[in-house]
C-alpha cells in the first residue's frame, strides 16, 4: 500500500468536489433534476457517512452530529431535502473531516500489518467518492452553471 498515493487521491477528490461544489448555495444544493437522482446536499452528506465509516475503521470515533447517518446513509430518501442540512455546514465538515482522514494516514505504519486498518474495499471507496463528485459536476451544467473541471 501506497500511503502516499492514497493520500494524493483524497486530496484530488476534494480539490475536485471544491471546483465543482464549492461556490453554490444552500438553494443550489437541493437543486434535484426532474429525471431522477440526488441532489449535491445528499451526496455530500453521503460521501460524509463513507469517509467516516472509513475513519471508524482506522479506530477513530465517528465525528458527524446526531442523526446524520438516518439523512445521508445508503438507502436513505435523498429527494426529501426537508431534513437536510445547511449545505455550509456540509462542507466545513467535509474540511475537517478530510484533514483528520489525511493526518491518521500519514501516521499508518504500513510495515505493521496488525495496525493497518481494514482496506478491503478502500479502491472501492475510491471509485465511490470519484463516481459521486463527477455526478456534482454534471448536477451544476444542469443547474446552467458553468462547468469547472476542463
Amino acid at each position: 500500500m501506497d500511503i502516499a498515493a492514497i493520500v494524493a487521491r483524497f486530496d484530488l477528490h476534494t480539490m475536485a468536489l471544491r471546483m465543482n461544489a464549492g461556490d453554490f448555495t444552500h438553494a443550489d444544493s437541493l437543486f434535484t433534476p426532474e429525471i431522477g437522482g440526488n441532489c449535491v446536499n445528499w451526496l455530500l452528506g453521503h460521501l460524509l457517512v463513507s469517509r467516516d465509516d472509513l475513519m471508524m475503521r482506522m479506530e477513530y470515533s465517528t465525528s458527524l452530529p446526531d442523526g446524520f447517518r438516518a439523512i445521508y446513509a445508503q438507502g436513505s430518501d435523498g429527494r426529501r431535502t426537508d431534513h437536510f442540512l445547511p449545505y455550509e455546514d456540509l462542507v466545513q465538515l467535509w474540511g475537517t473531516l478530510h484533514t483528520s482522514l489525511i493526518e491518521r494516514f500519514k501516521r499508518v505504519d504500513i510495515t505493521n500489518h496488525d495496525t493497518l486498518p481494514a482496506f478491503e474495499k478502500f479502491d472501492l471507496m475510491q471509485f465511490h467518492e470519484a463516481y459521486h463528485i463527477g455526478q456534482m459536476g454534471l448536477l451544476r451544467r444542469l443547474m446552467g452553471k458553468e462547468g469547472q473541471i476542463k
